[in-house]
């Protein structure tokens, strides 16, 4: 079998892959054919896969044998040129079939897209932003003002709605004067000033008494769930029922002993400040692995192929539509209550799938050049964890596992010993640093791009002109442009 490589012109990372393969090689295939062709047709005086080939190729034509062959042929071949070629596919191929005939070499190319040049930075000091781990007093405040919060009751009041307060009332909406669905309520306790209600409606709501009835004029926002309700204006007949007011337990070390194991309020306070350094401390760790990941991956340079990208949006469709599944709905009912495309659904995931192909193909470029490998004792621990979270014994789960099962296993469990490996080089300094660095890479790219000015304009001055250069051509078709020019002028004066 030949393979022949060649690039596309002015299309980054794809190559034409032209593959002849021998005439021995092919007849078994088109002889299958064949014999597929002819368990399908019908033809007078012969049974079902007896039809001799010269009388298919009479009543039914040798094009559609060569159809049949083709899903044969493409499978067989296509995978073994590309073994045979060194070349890495990332996406599916474009093929074009040249020639396939009977006693003659079956000839065919395929397009594809190849796994793009990765440029790493410099990932083995990954610089992450420090952020304060000490608790201040605000924070101490806030978080004990919220456990106050927790033990707090509501007095009824003898005054008019104040904001802060909580009110009881009953409502009635009303669209063009009628009632509509979900529009009433009775007992309904609101909080004024949390916006948990229509956006105007609780403002109105502050002054009124109990006991007293108003109607309340508000517009339901653009992005309201109800399509039905969405930017109409409604009224809502409110009955004001009861007010009350937020009374919060004082705060001595009488509070501390109720809701605390300590007996005085400094103990309590100092215990807070312990559990918000702690979890931030914690929450600075956690941003090592996101952190470290972001910042390989915006420091290397790539030129996406947009055939992994379809594929990712691919996936994320298809996550999301099974998402649709489990809520019993289904992607055609999604789009038409969110009044969006097939096309415009898609788009919204391009740039998560940019972002994650991106990401996927910088660490396997640091795990290539630090030559990190799951081992299997690696793969053996993963199926402890996996035995012991099962009930079910190693044995049996590796004789479940293909091959390919394992290639997978592996590849996963390298690509998160890649992401340790990242986090180990994380280095927390300060923020002006981090900012005093992307000033820097700011100014060097500035400078790139003014010498690469500055080198197009000099190879353009120095380009000697051609003695033998025919301008007929070139005046000719100025005399042309001029002309058009002084016509459109002459239109647009008309």
């Amino acid at each position: 079998m030949k393979t022949e490589v060649t690039n596309v012109e002015d299309e980054k990372n794809v190559v034409m892959l032209k593959v002849e393969v021998p005439a021995e090689k092919v007849m078994p295939s088109i002889d299958k054919a064949y014999r597929e062709v002819s368990k399908k047709v019908r033809i007078p005086g012969f049974r079902k896969g007896k039809v001799p080939p010269r009388i298919i190729d009479q009543m039914v034509g040798e094009d559609a044998v060569m159809d049949e062959a083709l899903n044969d042929l493409i499978p067989l071949f296509y995978p073994e040129a590309i073994e045979s070629s060194g070349i890495e596919p990332v996406s599916q191929p474009k093929v074009d079939v040249e020639q396939i005939e009977k006693d003659k070499p079956f000839i065919f190319t395929a397009k594809v897209e190849l796994k793009p040049e990765v440029k790493l930075g410099d990932y083995k000091v990954i610089k992450l932003p420090k952020v304060a781990t000490k608790a201040s007093k605000k924070e101490i405040d806030e978080h004990i003002d919220k456990i106050r919060d927790r033990f707090s009751e509501l007095k009824p009041v003898k005054r008019a709605v104040e904001d802060g307060d909580y009110v009881l009332l009953d409502f009635e909406g009303f669209l063009d004067g009628k009632p509509f669905d979900g529009g009433s309520a009775s007992d309904d306790m609101l909080e004024i000033g949390s916006e948990s209600f229509i956006p105007g409606f609780e403002e109105q709501i502050i002054g009124a008494k109990a006991g007293e009835e108003r109607d309340i004029d508000v517009t339901f926002p653009k992005n309201y769930h109800s399509k039905d309700l969405a930017e109409k204006d409604v009224v809502f007949h409110i009955t004001i029922k009861e007010i009350k007011t937020k009374k919060l337990p004082k705060l001595d070390d009488d509070f501390a002993k109720n809701v605390s194991k300590f007996d005085t309020l400094e103990e309590m306070k100092a215990d807070v400040k312990k559990e918000l350094e702690t979890r931030k401390e914690k929450e600075q760790e956690a941003t090592k692995r996101d952190g470290a990941i972001d910042y390989v991956t915006e420091d290397a340079s790539i030129d996406i192929p947009q055939g992994m990208v379809e594929q990712q949006i691919n996936s994320l469709s298809e996550e999301f539509n099974n998402i649709l599944k489990r809520e019993k709905t289904d992607l055609e009912s999604y789009l038409k209550e969110q009044g969006d495309t097939f096309q415009g659904f898609r788009e919204q995931f391009r740039e998560e799938a940019e972002k994650r192909v991106k990401t996927n193909l910088v660490l396997e470029e640091v795990m290539k050049k630090e030559k990190i490998e799951a081992s299997d004792d690696d793969i053996d621990e993963e199926l402890n964890r996996l035995s012991e979270k099962s009930d079910q014994k190693i044995d049996e789960i590796k004789a479940e596992m293909t091959e390919e099962h394992f290639d997978y296993l592996r590849s996963q469990l390298s690509m998160m010993k890649t992401v340790d490996y990242l986090i180990s080089k994380v280095k927390f300094v300060k923020p002006e640093e981090i900012e005093k660095k992307a000033a820097k890479d700011s100014e060097k790219e500035k400078e790139k791009i003014e010498k690469k000015g500055k080198k197009e304009e000099e190879i353009v001055e120095e380009r000697p002109i051609d003695p033998d250069m025919d301008f007929s051509d070139i005046a000719k078709d100025f005399e042309i442009d001029q002309q058009e020019q002084k016509e459109e002028k002459g239109d647009d004066e008309q």
